[in-house]
């Protein structure tokens, strides 16, 4: 049946909450209206979908509202969501790099058009238009329209709150652009996800690929996240004439995150959700009624006809209803026939429409289109704003945070960033062993060669970064937004995030917490992502399937959680799958995290529980050690990292013996010698398997060695052996020389050991009557 009334796109509880945000309205309260892409496109754009042609189209006739709500009556403030910013810079970029390619189109099409005037057969083959035909039509309207489309985008994106918020209606500005600005995932965006694909499971499960499912809830993500914000903002304000409100462009789906969010909050609350046919009726009444009765009168009216229409027979739909309706709503279409949408429709209407369809076309036909299409060209503005729309979505954010870093990198200035705990050993404080189960793709072993790069110095600056930075360029020209499938674009997700940590500059690094929660979605979209049917016994159920990619990301969570000193996070980590306990990668992180845990209780002073972590951290060393040494890899980038690890693993179970003698202040015969024996171990493989490293510039280990010298020394010392404590105290002087370099060794601990030689040379010297 033809749409022909308004209240077609109304039900009975929409034009209900209308009438709840009118009452609202004439208390004096504030409403702020949050935007999705969906909805900036379609009010300044709506020419980008060729579903906006069709006239008798719900998407055609909301185009209308849009143009109303935001151009007519527009005196409330909105707020383009951080979430859907690079979303909308991606939709904008690709539709102007249509505009911008249409020259090459453009001289196709006038050559055949040249070619078919000048040809005797009236049957012209229109293949070629039909391929072109949606961005003809809408660079024609843009003839239509001139600059002023681009400009009204422009303008549009320029009042949106997007970095600042200020309003003369809203006294809490600065609380909700806070909100805005944070967009890190929380637990109940994430339990949200879980929920929503849970019931949408068999949705879900018929999808054609896993990329499609991932599409499909990344984009979900992304929604729950800003309803995650909205409800938690409206619970903190505390004025109360403000309510920050969520236009969606998909109701039905909105609809359902709304129910799963009232359940897992228990809060009934959360009816902030919003469709644009509500505001422009809302806007609509307020500007038309004369006063606050008038307009609640105008909306009960047009709640009992609807709540007729349920009764009314189909034969009274098509008579007396008909008229009633048509006669309550007259001024509506009045509004309505006024779009600019369908003036340049109707010329697209006779032009374009009647030429394809005709079985043969005049040469006054074809004059015509080439006049239209030699117009174009000269018609179409240059630039879209999109520098305003700031990225702050996953993959592309991360991208982004490269490419920034790595434009601004001087070759003499790539710092490897060590995050905030205590390990500072080049071979094992970053995550580097991701893509064991791939080893074998060709730009993977390029990743691992860089890797490997990083780790043959302590701190890579200077001379040495020039090759750095190639490798990283060399990195980045493999990655791409649109990859052909899902593993491939995760796969350089997880390069990019690596990329970011080891990046560095002098005057920017990246903030890890804001990787976390990228990470984090990336774990929780692909444990819904991977789903499908299976048939058991007659009896179809929906089943999830592990992504191979999960535990690299989950591998990579448990570095970054411990390096921002999350450590309760880090060992929750290793809950996720219990395969991780068995696993060489984690039971190292996790042992990295009990050992960086005890360093807090050592600045605590409370010994005895660091005693206790770093008990816990060699148990977890030795085995995951021993785990290493059965692990077999044909990569042979892969087999240096590994072997890196294991010699990481050794220099940090002699610290933890070194940290033990330090706080019980008992040098330990037994204790040294083991240390002793591992250093040893240390040296030889790097001698024989790694001869490209110079054991010398390796300053956290040298350090490490400084440290169990000195106590070495100590031991000769107590036993009154003061010219063995002497000797071995020289060799220590020698390698701090090393270690006063380091530019991460910078905190007191680390210095604290050139105190402790010079006092115990200084006793050696007493002891022997020198001084």
């Amino acid at each position: 049946m033809e749409r022909e009334t308004l209240l077609d796109f109304y039900t009975i509880d929409e034009l209900q909450v209308v009438k709840s945000d009118l009452i609202e309205h004439f208390k004096g309260i504030n409403s702020v209206y949050v935007i999705d892409t969906f909805d900036v496109i379609n009010y300044t754009l709506p020419f980008i979908n060729k579903n906006s042609f069709d006239k008798d189209s719900k998407l055609a006739l909301t185009t209308i509202f849009y143009e109303n709500v935001f151009s007519i009556y527009k005196d409330y403030d909105i707020i383009l969501a951080n979430e859907y910013r690079e979303e909308l810079s991606n939709i904008v970029e690709s539709f102007q790099m249509k505009i911008t390619n249409f020259s090459s189109i453009r001289n196709k099409l006038l050559s055949f058009i040249e070619e078919s005037i000048s040809s005797n057969d009236k049957k012209i083959n229109k293949e070629i238009f039909y391929n072109e035909f949606e961005l003809i039509i809408v660079l024609y309207i843009f003839i239509e329209k001139g600059k002023n489309l681009f400009d009204r985008f422009n303008d549009f994106i320029e009042s949106l709150n997007i970095h600042d918020f200020s309003s003369d209606k809203v006294k809490n500005g600065e609380l909700i652009i806070d909100a805005f600005r944070n967009n890190q995932p929380t637990e109940l965006t994430n339990n949200l996800l879980e929920s929503f694909a849970d019931s949408q499971k068999y949705k879900l499960a018929s999808l054609d690929s896993d990329y499609e499912r991932y599409c499909y809830l990344d984009n979900t993500y992304r929604d729950i996240s800003v309803i995650d914000r909205i409800y938690n903002i409206n619970n903190e304000i505390q004025e109360e004439k403000t309510r920050v409100k969520y236009l969606s462009s998909t109701p039905q789906k909105t609809g359902e995150i709304i129910k799963l969010l009232k359940k897992e909050t228990q809060n009934t609350n959360c009816a902030f959700n919003r469709n644009i046919n509500q505001v422009f009726l809302l806007k609509y009444l307020i500007e038309k009624s004369e006063n606050e009765k008038e307009s609640v009168d105008n909306i009960n009216t047009l709640i009992d006809i609807k709540l007729v229409e349920k009764s009314i027979s189909e034969e009274q739909k098509n008579a007396s209803f008909l008229k009633s309706i048509n006669n309550s709503l007259e001024s509506f279409k009045k509004d309505l026939t006024n779009s600019y949408v369908f003036d340049s429709y109707s010329h697209y209407d006779v032009l374009f429409k009647s030429f394809l369809n005709k079985e043969d076309v005049s040469k006054a036909d074809l004059l015509n289109i080439k006049k239209i299409i030699e117009k174009i060209d000269d018609n179409i503005p240059t630039k879209l704003l999109t520098d305003k729309l700031s990225s702050k979505l996953k993959f592309s954010q991360v991208l982004k945070l490269s490419h920034k870093l790595n434009d601004a990198i001087n070759p003499s200035s790539i710092f490897i960033n060590t995050g905030d705990d205590i390990i500072r050993n080049i071979f094992h404080h970053l995550p580097y062993l991701i893509f064991c189960g791939i080893e074998n793709e060709p730009y993977i072993d390029e990743f691992y060669h860089f890797l490997n790069s990083i780790t043959n110095s302590s701190e890579p600056v200077g001379a040495s970064s020039k090759n750095f930075k190639k490798e990283i360029d060399r990195i980045l020209s493999h990655l791409s937004y649109k990859k052909m499938t899902l593993s491939q674009q995760n796969i350089d997700f997880l390069i990019l995030t690596f990329l970011n940590l080891v990046m560095e500059t002098k005057s920017e690094h990246t903030d890890e917490n804001q990787l976390i929660g990228l990470i984090e979605s990336q774990v929780v979209i692909l444990n819904n992502a991977k789903i499908s049917f299976e048939k058991n016994e007659d009896k179809i159920t929906v089943v999830k399937n592990n992504d191979k990619h999960i535990d690299d990301f989950n591998y990579m969570l448990l570095w970054l959680y411990r390096r921002t000193k999350q450590y309760k996070k880090s060992v929750q980590v290793i809950n996720r799958n219990p395969a991780y306990k068995n696993s060489y990668r984690f039971i190292h992180g996790l042992a990295l995290t009990e050992h960086a845990k005890a360093y807090d209780y050592i600045d605590k002073e409370e010994f005895s529980l660091a005693v206790k972590y770093l008990q816990k951290s060699k148990h977890l060393l030795t085995v995951a050690f021993e785990r290493y040494q059965e692990v077999v890899f044909t990569n042979k980038n892969l087999r240096k990292l590994i072997l890196k690890q294991k010699v990481g693993i050794l220099n940090t179970y002699i610290d933890a013996n070194l940290r033990i003698i330090e706080v019980t202040n008992t040098p330990n015969h037994q204790s040294l010698k083991e240390s002793r024996d591992q250093l040893n171990i240390i040296k030889k493989s790097i001698e024989l398997e790694l001869p490209q490293i110079d054991y010398e510039t390796l300053e956290t280990i040298n350090h490490t060695e400084s440290e169990l010298e000195y106590y070495e020394a100590l031991l000769h010392f107590e036993n009154e052996n003061y010219l063995d404590s002497i000797t071995k105290l020289n060799y220590t002087v020698d390698r701090l020389k090393i270690v006063t370099k380091s530019k991460t060794l910078l905190e007191d601990r680390f210095k604290g050991i050139e105190k402790k030689v010079n006092s115990l040379r200084y006793k050696n010297l007493v002891a022997l009557k020198i001084i």
